[in-house]
Parts: C-alpha cells; structure tokens; sequence
C-alpha cells in the first residue's frame, strides 16, 4: 500500500498524536530529548550505460565501500525521500506504537572508508532493552518494506548510467545496531583487520 509516494505496510497506517519536541514541556522548562543512532550496511545498484546510451537491464551490486563516492548523492536523496507527506521524520515515528519516539530520520554516515545507513530516533525518554529491540524490528521493517522499499525505487544519476541504494539487504550479515554496538563492531572489524560492507 503507498500513500502520498510513501509505502507503508499493516497496522503502520495507525496514526498516533505526537507533540512537537519544540513544544513540549514540563513545569514550565524544556524537556531534554534524547538522540538514538541505529546504523545498518547499505548496499547499492548500478546500472550502467550501453554503448547507445541507453540503460542496460541487468546491474551491478556494491557495499557501503563503494557507495561512499555517492554520499552527496543519497544525502539528497533521502532528503528528497522525507519530503513527501507522511514521510517527514514526525510522521515517520507516527507508524510505530511506542510513545516515546518523536521522530525517525534515515540518514547516512561515512566511518572508516564505507557509507553506512543512519536512523536518528530522537526520543522523550531512554528505552528499556524490550523497547530497544521492539524498535530495532520495526525499523528493519521499514527498511525492507517501508520507507527503504520507496527509497530503492528512486534512482539517482551517477557517471554514465543511474543507482539505487538500500537500507536492506538478506544476507546474513546484516544489522542494525545501536551506537555502542556499532562502535563495538567497528572496533572488531579493525582489530580484526577487515572491513565491513
């Protein structure tokens, strides 16, 4: 189902009233609103040019490792992604069920050589692990079905030919992981001597 060129599936139709962060208050002071980053592997889709110029049907598959030469690119992307009604970052926290999320904003971030995806979650009060992980499930979802399904629709134009990024892959290496379980990783990944896609 897609409204307003932003897909969404099941129950995530449920709208639930939010206030804004900037208004929100507490015996007359702000709230402090607290900064969750949950970060995924990106993967990316070339299809490139044939020699009339016309895009060939079959494309190549990259990791974040090479996606990073296109951060300009999806940043725009993606901030073209969020400009549809009901895909702003307000109503992106609408389609989950947890009070505490004010807004999800799906970014992306460059560490050590590769571009990986982003999810800022500005919250109104740190989540217990059982909310935690109910998050992390529903932003796979919305990865794989949700707002990722729109977005890897949307090609971008790249040096002799077009792209798609995704925030989802199936392969058994992929994630999403907290900030601390992120910089563990990258941590392992150098101590290890590799690098992730």
């Amino acid at each position: 189902m897609q409204i307003n060129n932003c897909p969404w599936t099941g129950n995530e139709q449920q709208l639930f009233n939010r206030q804004s962060p900037q208004l929100i208050r507490q015996t007359g002071q702000n709230l402090r609103l607290l900064r969750e980053n949950y970060y995924c592997p990106l993967k990316i889709t070339v299809f490139e040019c044939d020699e009339y110029g016309d895009i060939e049907d079959e494309g190549y598959g990259y990791d974040g490792r090479y996606a990073v030469r296109y951060e300009d690119e999806i940043r725009e992307l993606l901030k073209r992604e969020h400009s549809f009604e009901g895909c702003d970052p307000k109503s992106m926290a609408t389609y989950q069920d947890d009070p505490k999320v004010l807004s999800a904003e799906w970014e992306v971030t460059e560490e050590r050589g590769t571009l990986y995806g982003v999810i800022r979650v500005d919250l109104s009060a740190p989540l217990s692990l059982a909310e935690e992980k109910k998050l992390k499930s529903w932003i796979c979802g919305q990865n794989s079905d949700g707002f990722g399904e729109g977005l890897e629709q949307r090609e971008f134009e790249i040096d002799g030919g077009e792209a798609y990024v995704s925030f989802w892959n199936g392969g058994n290496d992929y994630f999403i992981k907290n900030e601390n379980e992120f910089r563990e990783y990258l941590n392992n990944q150098t101590m290890g001597g590799m690098q992730l896609t």
